[in-house]
């Protein structure tokens, strides 16, 4: 019996690192499509019975939309799709970047461009899309994927059935990052019995915060060869992913979000142009946690942070102290208080601009000092926690305003939805697309950090602008061009004032993404201040951002047993220890708790700049009320940092694969706990619920 669908061919072939790329093309229809497997399996692939996967996908306006019941659903495999054919491949090296070229076009006047690039030596590579206009006449898009990943898993012939997982990750407000692992056949995308209508799953976020409700991440596993295949988006607005099927091949597809899903057309003008959000793509056979290690590379890559953030000094915030009073009597006093800490930064949270009591949350927006909590203005308090060995940092929510302050109602500057200013709750937003906008928080933010002499700030952003907003053809391209202008001057920022460590903020965890980490020294991973779930959400983090920019806080209380103030504080060495609390109460044996605590993380903090982590154990099923153990064994090479947390109901013996070839060198531990390092194994023993340990372990020699 003969296919039941296209014979194809492989076009090209790309040997990227450990990855090989794979450009196949249809021997009918001329369709283009990428397939990607780990180097070393070329062997076992088989003859799939299934399509080519298209290469980019593109929906024009005015053109049919695909069939087979799933208009509504998707918007891809339309009549813009299918006209696509190749025109040509180039080849381009530049250094250690080579990219791969390949122009696709239709008798329409219409050329599109999918560059795949690669830098050597690293385990991911980055794709984009392009349309240009070239017909004499205006197109418009509604959909323009950024990537396309077909043919998974290519080491079978029929759909894979049983073996297919897709892993995805979901995000709330202080519950940032669970991973999911579901089966194909539980997604309910098996392919029908005749082949006709697709199977197709679209999801993702609307808005400006793009990690809310899912990472902008997917992975796809085909667990009997142990490959999986996963990509990111680095985008800071309204996003989508889809996955799914017309035969037996199985496909993944992402970038910002459709028409359909997001609101979103773009007007070409003949001669014009438009690319994509950049996908971060890689295929691993060592797991999931190894996968996303690969695409977090792409972020530590290109980060550029100062000198000052080298060694991931540990921080104190006083908003858990204070909770959004500060005031130059209450930071001297915690200031004093911790001066002999050794810590960098000292942030002065929200609430410094309040007008009058009890409202700072609704002042946002002129940013002029408290006359009450700081009746002799600001440079005095900044000058006494810089005599207590500090550099003081500030906080801003610069995109919005609040509803007590009088910028309020300046309508002209403000983003519009129908011709009205957008509000959410206290909230409405400055349009960074205007240029008065842009200069008066240039005076406002950015000429107030320079005259008073910040090297830190912390930029808040506390709600969402929903589909998008008026000043385009569509609500969502007004959204992405605002949120374009936002990101160019936080660039001016950073060109401005190199030496200002930037930490970017989004009621915690919803801006963990490249588009906004790359502009960033630091990233609050969450709200999770005094909660039981802070180790797990902050083990998540390892799987999302660079750990080196990961802020976790550890607040402190003077009513904290032993027990939980080590819980507290190795919760804050998964990622950037940030101190918070009235450290002014803490006794003395607190204190030494503390101490001893700073010194671990000193000594662990070169694992956390560079290494790669495993999480182990069974992630609670409740975060709220969570069971059961977690560790991570984070290793550099020559160290490893072993980060282990029991909830409620743990066993009392906890037993941790770590590397072969380490023992113990130092424990950060209640009293009572025992630590073994046997073989490839660390044991610890006498483990009582809510316990927080931290393990420093050396090469034997």
């Amino acid at each position: 019996m003969g296919k039941r669908f296209e014979e194809r061919k492989v076009y090209a072939s790309f040997a990227f690192g450990d990855m090989i790329l794979q450009y196949l093309q249809g021997e009918k229809t001329g369709m283009m499509g990428l397939r990607l497997l780990p180097r070393g399996m070329e062997a076992m692939i088989r003859d799939k019975d299934c399509r080519v996967a298209p290469l980019i996908q593109v929906k024009l306006l005015g053109d049919a939309y695909s069939g087979g019941f799933v208009h509504g659903r998707t918007m891809q495999d339309s009549f813009s799709t299918h006209q696509l054919r190749l025109d040509h491949q180039d080849v381009l090296k530049n250094g250690q970047e080579t990219a791969i070229e390949t122009w696709l076009k239709d008798e329409r006047g219409y050329r599109y461009l999918h560059r795949a690039a690669y830098l050597e030596g690293e385990e991911y590579f980055t794709v984009q899309t392009a349309f240009y206009n070239d017909s004499g006449e205006q197109a418009t898009l509604e959909m323009l994927s950024s990537f396309t990943l077909g043919e998974i898993s290519p080491f079978t012939v029929d759909h894979s059935p049983e073996r297919l997982f897709i892993y995805r990750m979901r995000s709330n407000w202080s519950a940032e990052g669970r991973l999911i692992r579901e089966s194909v056949e539980q997604l309910h995308l098996e392919p029908s019995w005749g082949y006709g209508n697709p199977v197709i799953s679209r999801w993702g976020q609307v808005g400006s915060v793009p990690v809310r409700d899912y990472v902008p991440f997917v992975g796809a596993e085909d667990a009997v060869s142990g490959v999986i295949w996963a990509a990111q988006l680095c985008v800071d607005h309204s996003w989508q992913m889809e996955m799914g099927r017309i035969d037996n091949g199985f496909t993944l597809a992402g970038g910002q979000a459709d028409r359909e899903m997001g609101h979103w057309m773009k007007h070409i003008a003949p001669g014009e142009s438009f690319r994509t959000p950049v996908a971060i793509l890689t295929v691993s056979a060592n797991g999931i946690d190894d996968a996303c290690e690969r695409l977090i590379q792409y972020t530590e890559k290109h980060l550029q942070v100062p000198k000052e953030e080298e060694d991931l000094p540990p921080l104190f915030n006083e908003y858990c102290a204070t909770w959004g009073t500060p005031s130059d009597e209450n930071i001297r006093v915690l200031a004093e208080r911790i001066k002999d800490l050794g810590l960098a930064y000292f942030m002065i949270d929200a609430g410094w601009y309040a007008q009058e009591p009890g409202k700072w949350d609704s002042h946002a927006g002129s940013w002029d000092i408290s006359p009450f909590l700081f009746p002799q203005g600001l440079d005095a308090t900044l000058d006494y926690i810089r005599a207590c060995g500090m550099q003081p940092g500030i906080w801003f929510e610069m995109e919005s305003v609040g509803c007590a302050n009088p910028q309020f109602h300046h309508t002209d500057w403000l983003l519009k939805r129908d011709g009205i200013p957008l509000t959410v709750a206290k909230r409405r937003f400055w349009d960074f697309r205007k240029p008065e906008v842009r200069a008066y928080l240039q005076e406002k933010v950015a000429d107030f950090l320079k005259n008073y002499g910040f090297k830190y700030v912390k930029f808040d952003y506390n709600e969402s602008l929903g589909i998008g907003v008026d000043g385009a053809e569509s609500p969502a391209e007004g959204m992405r061009q605002h949120l374009q202008a936002v990101r160019e001057f936080l660039q001016k920022l950073r060109r401005d004032m190199p030496e200002l460590v930037i930490e970017i903020c989004s009621s915690g965890g919803h801006r963990l993404n490249p588009s906004f980490l790359l502009g960033a020294s630091m990233a609050s991973a969450s709200d999770t201040h005094e909660c039981e779930e802070i180790p797990i959400v902050a083990a998540n983090m390892h799987r999302i951002i660079p750990v080196r920019q990961s802020q976790i806080w550890a607040v402190l209380r003077p009513e904290y047993d032993e027990a939980q103030l080590y819980y507290k504080m190795t919760g804050g060495m998964l990622g950037r220890l940030c101190l918070s609390g009235p450290m002014e109460k803490l006794s003395a044996e607190q204190w030494a708790i503390l101490k001893e605590g700073l010194s671990f993380y000193r000594q662990a903090a070169p694992i956390l700049k560079k290494g790669k982590s495993r999480r182990y154990g069974e992630e609670p099923r409740s975060w709220r009320d969570p069971s059961g153990w977690q560790a991570v064994v984070r290793e550099n090479g020559e160290k490893a940092l072993v980060v282990a947390h029991a909830f409620h109901r743990a066993p009392e013996t906890i037993r941790i694969p770590v590397p072969a070839g380490y023992e113990a060198e130092r424990i950060y531990a209640r009293n009572g706990i025992k630590c073994i390092c046997i073989k490839e194994a660390l044991i610890l023993d006498h483990v009582k619920d809510m316990d927080g340990i931290a393990v420093l372990l050396k090469r034997i020699k």
